[in-house]
């Protein structure tokens, strides 16, 4: 399925692909939500998290990989500093 493909799915239809095909890559917190990153096929899938209530929120899609800067700040490199 192609980034297009997906973001035009209702965003139940959203939740079962990636459910079935996404696979976990990250969790963060924000105020008040949750966050789960999921890679499916060649693009990204957020899913928010009400903090309280454990219910999705929001889904949001995204193949521009400069939106996992929130992430790729939770990488620990420093065993790999080590090696050079």
């Amino acid at each position: 399925m192609t980034f297009q493909q997906f973001v035009s799915l209702p965003k139940d239809m959203q939740r079962k692909v990636v459910k079935h095909c996404g696979v976990f890559l990250f969790g963060r917190t924000g105020v008040g939500v949750n966050v789960l990153l999921y890679q499916v096929e060649s693009y990204y899938v957020e899913i928010y998290f009400n903090e309280k209530m454990s219910e999705a929120i929001d889904i949001r899609g995204f193949d521009d990989t400069r939106f996992l800067e929130p992430y790729l700040r939770m990488v620990d490199v420093s065993e790999l500093q080590l090696l050079l």
